[in-house]
């Protein structure tokens, strides 16, 4: 089925913002890739059981108070194959403690004379919602941006109801914010010439040969292929959010890199995402013993030779006692505390206060799990944002590492300490 959105009161944005710059670039849009291409099953692995984008649903439809959307089907699993592709709506279970859970965050939305403020210097509030009473976690999600274009994963929990032509997709826990609808795990070699191409939009840069992992060898020797890293265009901020150029020379690409994607029209698997393979090995490259050597890691020696670690990452076990390091068992959970600063250099962030910067923390989980690739355990972390309004159209909520930390859109990784 199709849905009609209606129209809305547009944002009112005095300034140019970097979230209206990145979404009118093709690449970042989710129609530049067509749901139809389906890279290898040997070398990609979609990034849930369900994939999606959210659709807001109608004005008139909003003032039922009810805390549904629709959603377009990216990927499914092999039982609901005949869904991909098709705008589902997306519900909760009907489970008494679930929806106690919801009602208890559903909020009516007015804005203020602040939000108006904020909207006029560039920040990306959800006009959409404004004036509509019980927004409940899914609408709040779908409506967050401007556009239809928030990005989502479903667990293995989701269930599918049909009402008549329509089919349902109840859920029991909350969308994870996501990016790309495929990943895979390689070894960047180079990039490739522009005169090598026939595209017509080709850019020195945005080319590259990888090389897959293959699990017969545990070696980067598996297929090689062409994909696409798009170099993101410069905002408001005088530069852009990321870079690929020398990446196949980056320190942080020694183990290799998962690429998070999907295919473009011309079947090249184009990236949205990237995130080195070694920060979620389960071995730390450091071990630090005793309590005063441990804190005065945290405190002194991890923001040392700040400018000549540019580029480079650490991960450390602190361990107050001298023990034998227990080993991490599959399905062990940790907790993530997710901490930044601000940006220096020559385009450095304003300071209004001498020597400090607000900088972000966040809180997350941190999962054994198995790696599909590799076969061995890797850590995989989600963060619980809370984060406020700002002009990149990053969403308070639960979010893939990818999504967060590697999402080249909206990437922070490249200017800043984590």
């Amino acid at each position: 089925m199709s849905q009609e959105i209606s129209a809305r009161e547009p944002q009112l944005v005095q300034q140019e913002n970097n979230y209206g710059i990145h979404t009118r670039q093709n690449f970042n849009q989710s129609a530049f890739y067509p749901i139809a291409q389906i890279p290898s099953a040997k070398l990609y692995k979609p990034i849930g059981n369900w994939v999606g984008r959210l659709i807001l649903p109608t004005k008139q439809q909003l003032q039922d108070g009810l805390d549904w959307v629709w959603m377009e089907v990216q990927y499914a699993p092999p039982t609901a194959q005949n869904l991909l592709g098709n705008i589902v709506r997306l519900e909760w279970k009907n489970n008494e403690n679930l929806l106690a859970k919801v009602k208890a965050v559903t909020r009516d939305i007015n804005f203020t004379s602040e939000v108006i403020k904020s909207q006029k210097q560039g920040n990306i509030h959800p006009f959409r919602l404004n004036g509509v009473r019980q927004v409940g976690i899914l609408r709040s999600l779908a409506g967050a941006n401007p556009q239809d274009d928030v990005i989502v994963v479903l667990d293995a929990n989701t269930i599918i109801n049909a009402d008549g032509e329509k089919s349902i997709l109840q859920i029991e826990h909350e969308p994870v914010l996501a990016t790309g609808r495929f990943y895979g795990l390689v070894k960047i070699i180079n990039p490739i010439k522009s005169n090598l191409l026939s595209t017509k939009d080709k850019k020195d840069s945005d080319y590259f040969s990888v090389q897959h992992y293959s699990l017969n060898s545990n070696k980067f020797d598996g297929v090689q292929e062409t994909i696409r890293i798009p170099q993101q265009v410069i905002d408001t901020r005088d530069f852009a959010p990321s870079s690929s150029q020398e990446i196949e020379k980056s320190p942080a690409g020694e183990d290799g890199w998962y690429i998070y994607g999907a295919k473009d029209a011309n079947a090249v698997f184009t990236v949205s995402a990237l995130a080195p393979r070694s920060l979620f090995q389960i071995q730390p490259r450091q071990i630090i013993t005793g309590k005063e050597l441990g804190l005065n890691y945290i405190q002194e020696v991890n923001w040392r030779n700040t400018e000549k670690d540019k580029g480079k990452f650490n991960t450390a076990l602190l361990k107050p006692i001298e023990t034998s390091i227990s080993k991490w068992q599959q399905g062990d959970k940790a907790i993530v505390l997710h901490l930044f600063g601000g940006i220096g250099g020559l385009k450095a962030e304003a300071i209004a206060v001498p020597y400090t910067i607000t900088g972000h923390f966040a809180f997350g989980i941190a999962e054994v799990v198995r790696d599909e690739f590799t076969n061995e355990l890797r850590f995989e972390t989600k963060y619980h944002q809370i984060y406020a309004h700002n002009p990149d159209g990053i969403i308070a909520g639960t979010h893939t590492w990818a999504d967060y930390m590697g999402n080249l859109q909206q990437q922070h990784v490249q200017y800043q300490i984590f």
